[in-house]
Order: structure tokens, then sequence, then C-alpha cells
């Protein structure tokens, strides 16, 4: 009999049941542990709001349950960027399965939910993998706690989409694992399931990342099969899983060629956030860097700096020194009992921890800009900071085996021997430790040089913060190592184990304590006073919000309803949404256009005029700007420009008020205009546009539109294509026309149009694949009008028009993931792979 099939039976008969891996108390003890540690989202009327969830994500799924509530398909949203596409930007996760939460349960309790459930998915999925892999019950326990409670997980809890990706991880090895020793279909098409779900949040670079680690496992993993046919039935997988996920992907595809990033990122865009050598210490120094969650930022949260924008991608690194010597002993020491992980899984799952460290360095690699410019797919991604997302896991089941190693028994009931030498090490770290903290709490010297060094400045709040960690780790570092060594001193007891878990979950809880804040859920439902102004004001139009810097100063109300400390890190966020800064006037349903493209789909000629716009004088913008649709402008800055006037001036608890100026001179989103300008460019339509003459009540520039990505073979978008080919017939009166809107929802419009003469009627909507149109019935093209809206021709008379939203795109995806998941059921219903 061969080594592999030995290995197998062995991992066969070691491996319980799944049903009774579900059933053990270690894995519903991390459920506990996660509803304790997120109690007040779970049971009080507490949220989550911090960063992006704030800005972005809460915000996105309110708008997906409006929709959907409302009976109208999630498919654009009118909201952002002038009107984006909703589904094809994948940050919306338009299809991720626990959006049926929204529908059921109040929109913001759901929201704090689906958080709090994924922080239990980490944990529970990389358990189970763990105990299919063949780790012990506490050993798997620890590589749950650790993998969902280290502080890049932890700080993902504010990107939701990355976050809701991550459970997945550990789920799609175990099914893979289990596939690669079992040989049963029905594994291969969970693995395929958990795959294409992981795709549906919108996280990219986790899901190439995870491929590697799939295609790696598949490499080492322990099988009767030969690699040659192991590594097909993994490139069978992949396409299951892109053809599952179809439905998201092509729409998001079309995206992308749309925006910034179908042309590429700049070397400088693409290596930002990368992973800075001055923050290796925060891996095993609770917060090292200082608190994220305390006002004036710049003083509580001093290594700030450390990192692009004075603010980090990930707020947290701490993995802790217990987990980090785990992980060590796992990977590196000897399998004294050959209870969990082979050599060569051992040997991958190290290579791809270190590794994920060395490649998050970024621009700090002298290869890495080499690697930028000879690897074009990198281009679509940024920050190599992510880099670390794709070592959690493997840290966490090799820390899970060294637990394995220095706690558990093995199958005939001994405790492992260790040798002298390991422990010489664990209580050499622990004198270490011992010594530094001592020297930075009796030498003001060595505290100083410490911290010039690490952040170039030196003060009493930094002081008293760093020996607050120091004092962590190295009492939690002690205390392990004395229970480790109380398990070589004498027999094992049950305690033990236990002891040292608790130790652990210990040390990340109090390291991860603040890295969330949350806020009484008012922070979300009480609507600022200036929402009402605008809502008044603003009519059909949209709203452009000037890039106003942060306050500098806040003057708490004394009566406010937000439940928290006028320290509170919150009051940042709430004065942005109270001043409608940036794109927060989208969270309150007011469209709002030329904000920043914070994920870079934003279509790229919107962006291109909000380069542009930014360097005009205000005479000079106030033509673009109607163009644009634009009604209202929010700005702290005082505006004095002929066709601009202030209507009001609104307090804020920050430094500066805020001004609501009107166009007095603003156009209807939808018109008829006489006089149209055919541009070969869009650099020529843009040049036609900022002429001192150009008129958006009179003047339309036209493109013809380049083809699109996707189109569906019986598709009618271009079945009277020979129609915008015709010129619309002069006219020899005055233009006399009228254009009334019908209906209006997300994802269609209605017009009924008269006009005495043939023309272009314009909409200040953006053009954009997928966008179809009809008048009286018929299929009629749309063109690009003023570099980045569009136009149709209309004869003269009375017509019905109708502009909707069906891109080809999804109705592809749609097909070819229904097809996908249908082969893969019947797939599941096969019960194992024949053997030859």
């Amino acid at each position: 009999m061969s080594y592999a099939t030995n290995e197998r039976l062995t991992l066969l008969n070691h491996r319980p049941p799944l049903q009774t891996i579900l059933r053990e108390k270690e894995g519903w003890l991390l459920v506990l542990l996660w509803l304790a540690y997120c109690f007040r989202p779970v049971f009080l009327s507490y949220t989550f709001f911090f960063r992006d969830l704030a800005y972005i994500f809460f915000p996105q799924v309110q708008l997906w349950a409006n929709l959907v509530k409302s009976g109208q398909l999630p498919l654009w949203d009118p909201y952002h960027h002038g009107g984006h596409p909703f589904l094809a930007d994948v940050a919306n996760g338009t299809f991720y399965p626990t959006n049926l939460f929204f529908l059921f349960l109040p929109v913001l309790k759901a929201f704090n939910l689906v958080i709090v459930f994924h922080f239990i998915g980490c944990s529970y999925a990389a358990y189970i993998c763990a105990r299919i892999v063949g780790l012990p019950r506490l050993s798997s326990l620890t590589s749950g706690i650790i993998y969902a409670a280290c502080g890049c997980m932890l700080s993902l809890g504010d990107q939701y989409n990355r976050f809701l990706a991550m459970p997945y991880i550990p789920l799609l090895i175990a099914c893979w694992h289990l596939f690669l020793i079992e040989r049963r279909f029905r594994w291969f098409a969970a693995a395929s399931v958990a795959g294409a779900i992981q795709v549906l949040p919108g996280a990219p670079e986790v899901n190439v990342m995870t491929i590697c680690v799939l295609i790696g496992w598949t490499i080492v993993a322990p099988s009767e099969r030969s690699m040659r046919k192991n590594l097909t039935m993994c490139a069978l997988l992949i396409i299951s899983i892109l053809g599952m996920a179809a439905c998201q992907i092509l729409p998001t595809l079309e995206a992308i060629t749309q925006s910034s990033r179908g042309v590429g990122l700049s070397y400088n865009e693409f290596t930002q956030w990368s992973l800075s050598l001055r923050r290796l210490p925060e891996f095993v120094i609770p917060e090292f860097r200082g608190y994220t969650d305390t006002l004036p930022y710049n003083v509580y949260f001093w290594g700030g700096d450390l990192e692009d924008k004075g603010y980090p991608y990930f707020l947290n690194l701490y993995v802790g020194a217990i987990a980090v010597a785990l992980a060590v002993i796992g990977g590196m020491g000897r399998n004294a009992h050959a209870r969990g992980l082979t050599w060569q899984v051992r040997i991958f799952l190290l290579a791809l921890w270190l590794g994920s460290i060395v490649l998050a360095f970024g621009r700090e690699l002298p290869f890495f800009e080499w690697a930028y410019y000879h690897f074009p797919l990198l281009k679509l991604f940024r920050y190599p900071i992510k880099f670390l997302l794709i070592g959690l896991f493997p840290m966490a089941l090799l820390a899970g085996h060294g637990f394995s190693v220095l706690f558990e028994r093995d199958r005939k009931g001994d405790i492992s021997s260790h040798s002298p030498q390991l422990f010489w090490v664990l209580w050499g770290m622990a004198g270490s430790l011992f010594v530094v903290s001592a020297l930075f709490r009796i030498s003001p010297s060595f505290a100083d040089a410490v911290q010039q060094l690490c952040f170039t400045r030196a003060n009493d709040v930094i002081y008293q913060g760093i020996m607050d960690s120091l004092i962590q780790v190295t009492v939690c570092w002690l205390l392990f190592v004395i229970v480790a060594y109380h398990v070589r001193l004498r027999q094992r007891a049950s305690w033990q184990p236990w002891i040292a878990v608790a130790i652990v979950i210990l040390d990340l809880f109090m390291a991860g304590k603040r890295v969330n804040p949350v806020a009484s859920e008012s922070f979300f439902t009480e609507q600022p006073p200036i929402v009402e102004i605008v809502r008044k004001q603003i009519g059909d139009g949209r709203l452009y919000r000037t890039e106003d810097p942060l306050a500098q100063m806040f003057h708490i109300p004394e009566d406010h309803p937000f439940h928290v400390a006028p320290d509170h890190i919150m009051w940042v966020y709430r004065w942005q949404f109270d001043v409608l800064r940036m794109y927060a006037g989208a969270f309150y349903q007011i469209p709002v256009i030329f904000h920043t493209d914070y994920n870079l789909l934003a279509q790229r000629r919107i962006v291109k005029m909000k380069t542009v716009l930014e360097t005009l004088p205000w005479e000079r913008r106030l033509p673009l700007l109607s163009a644009s649709g634009v009604s209202l402008v929010l700005s702290a800055q005082t505006i004095r420009a002929p066709g601009i006037q202030n209507v009001a001036t609104v307090p804020n608890f920050g430094d500066t008020p805020v001004h609501i100026y009107e166009l007095t001179n603003a156009v209807p989103r939808a018109r008829m205009v006489p006089m149209w300008k055919m541009a070969a460019s869009d650099d020529e339509a843009l040049s036609w546009m900022l002429k001192s003459d150009y008129d958006p009540r009179r003047h339309v520039v036209l493109q013809r539109p380049e083809s699109d990505l996707f189109v569906f073979p019986w598709s009618r978008t271009f079945q009277n294509a020979d129609a915008a080919k015709k010129e619309p017939q002069p006219c020899s009166q005055p233009l006399n026309a009228n254009v009334a809107i019908i209906e209006n929802k997300n994802n269609s419009m209605s017009y009924r149009a008269s006009s005495n003469c043939d023309g272009y009627l314009v909409f200040s909507e953006p053009y954009y694949p997928g966008w179809h149109v009809k008048i009286d019935g018929k299929p009629q093209p749309l063109l690009r009008a003023n570099y980045a809206f569009s136009a149709t021709l209309l004869e003269a008379g009375t017509h019905e028009i109708r502009r909707y939203y069906l891109p080809d795109s999804f109705l592809i995806g749609v097909v070819i993931s229904a097809l996908t998941f249908s082969v893969s059921g019947v797939i599941a219903l096969q019960k194992s792979i024949v053997k030859k």
C-alpha cells in the first residue's frame, strides 16, 4: 500500500464525521464568545459605524433593501457619481445571501447582525476546517479564535465587503480537503458553492488569493489520486466557481472597462498603503500605534503617520506573541504525535504566512516595481498590505497545530515530549519582555529613545499607551509559558489546555477591544437639519459638495442623542453627516456627483470632469455643473460668481458653517437642445464644453459610443442602429419644446416630450452600457453627450420616451450562473469518483 493511501486511511480513521464536529461544544463556545464580545450591537441599541461602514456600506445595504422592498431590481444607483451601476459595483454585494436579513429585520439591526454573524462564521469555519484536517478540539478552538480575533480580521470589520469574504477561505479549504480525501462529488459541489458565494460580496483580491491557496493545497494535501488528476479537478472547480458567480462577475468586468481601473493604476496608486517596517512591532505589541477611537485623533493615534495619508488601511495588525510562537512551533517543530497537519502541508502554510508578510511590504521591496510592470493583472488591484489577508488562516492553522504539539495527547494517550531547548527559548522571551518593560518603566531616556525611533516624537500619552501594551504582552506571555511548562513537568491535566486557550482569548480580545467602536443607533437614524433644507431646494437636480477640509474643533451640543463621550471618534463621522461632506448626501437619498471615487469604479469621464472642474474658477465651472444636472452646491467656501447665489447658511457643531448655493441657470436633467456639435474624440468634446460661449441650455456636444463589452445575442439595443446615422432637419423657427417626467424609478424613467423642431433630447445622466431608450415603443440608439452624459435624436412632434437600464452583461451572467449551478447540482448527486 502506498504512502498516500496510508495517509488517507489515517486521516479518515482519525477525523470525526462532520455531523459530530458540528455538535462539539468547543465550536459552540466560539459562538458564545462572539455574542459576548459584540453584546452591545447584538442585544442593545448600538451600532457599528466606523470608517467605511458609515460612508459606503450601510447606505448601500439600506438602498438595496429599499429597492427590493419596492419591487425593483437593484441594478442602478441614482445617488452616487450622478448615477452609477448598483449591481456592477461589486462592493455592493447585490446577490450576497445575507442580504435577505434586510428584508425581514430592521435594516440597521440586520446590518449589525450580519457583521457579528461573520465574526462567528470566521471562527466557526476555521474550527471546522481545523477539525477536518485532523487537529484536536482545543487546538481547533485555538485556530478559530486566532483567525477571527487577530488585529487584521478585527480591522476588516469596517471593510464590509472584504470581511464578508473571509469565512469562505477555511470553508472552501475544508470542502476541498474532504473531496480530495473522500472523492465524493457532493464536496466538489459544496466547494463550488462556497467559492461562488465568496465572490459575491466584492473582494476580488481575496478571491484570487483563495484560488492560489486552493491550488497549493491540492498539491500538498494527502490524496490517493495522482497530483495531475487532482489539479485537473481543481481547474474544473475554479471554472465552476466563476460560472456560478457570472451574474456578478460579468457586470463588474463591464464596469471596470468604464472606470479608471480599466486603464490600470499608476505605480503610486498601486503601492499606496504598503506595510511599513516600523509597524512590525505591532504584530506582538497591542495598540502599539495608539487608539483610533479617541479625539483628538492625531494625539491618541500617535503612529498614524507610519502609513500613507496618516491613516492605516488596517487599524490593527496584532496577532500576539503567543499566536506567533504557536505558529512557528506548528510550522517548524517536529510533528511529535502526528495528530494534525502533515509536514508538506505545514511547510506550505508556513511559506504562505511568511510570504504574505513579505509581499505586504510592497514598494519597500526592491523587486516590487519590476513585478508591477511585468504582471499586468496586478494593475487591477491596489494596496500591497492586503497580502496580509492570505496569511491569516495559514497562521491560525499552524498555531492550532503548535497548540496540539504543546498540550494535546497523542492517539495512545501520551504527552508529547519537548526538547529543553524549546523551553529555554520560551523562558528567554519571557525574560526579554520583562527587561524591556522594566527599562521602559524606570528609564525615561530609554522610553524616549524608543518613542523617537518608532514615532519621531515622545510624550506622556505615547509613554502610557506603550507601557500598558508592554504590561499586557508580558503578563499574557508569562502566564502561557508557565502553563506550557507545567505540562512538561507534570502529568497532563484537563484544565491545562483550557487555561492556555483562555489566555489566548483574553490576549486577543483585550488587544482588539477598541478596534471596532460602536455608537448609539441614533447615529444613523437622527436626520441632520441640513437634509430637509437641501431637499426643498434641489428640485430634480443634483448636489455638488466641495471637498472642504475636516473641522479642527467641535462644539458638542449638550442635548445630543448619541450617548457617547465628547472625545469619542464618532463625532468626526457624525459631523460629516451633519454637513453632507463628500458623498454623505447619498445616504439621505440626495443625488450627488463629482465626489470621491472611493473604489475607483466610477465612470472615468465623470472622474475626469471632476478633475477639470477643480482647476477652473467658479464662473467657468458653472456651465459644466449645469450640464451635469447640478442645481445646488454645498461648500464652506464663500463663492461669488454670476449664476450662483447663496440661499442658506447652515451652522453645525464644527468650526465652520456650510453655505448652500443655488445655480440660477441650472437646466433640467432632460431637455431638448436645438444646437449640436459632433466631436471625434473625448478631448475634442471636452474642449468644446470649455469654450466661453458654451451654454448647456442651447448646446450639446455629441459622440458616437464605442461598442459594449457584452451584447446578448437577441438584444434589441442596436436593432435600430441605422437611426443613429440620421441627422435632424434644420429648424427655421425658434425652438418650442416641453419635456415632462411621467415616471421616475431607479432603473427607468418615462417622459412626454413635444417639440416644433427636430433636435436632441439630452439627459444629464451618465452614458453607461446597459441603458436603452424607446421612443413611442421603438428602440432608439443613445449617443454620448456632453462628454459623459447621453442624448437621443427626437423628431418634431409629441412623443412618449422610456429610458431604462437592463445591461446585457447581467442577462448573460444570469444564464451562465443558472447553467453552471444546474450542472453542479447534477454532479452533486453522483456518489463518488469511479475508482479505476
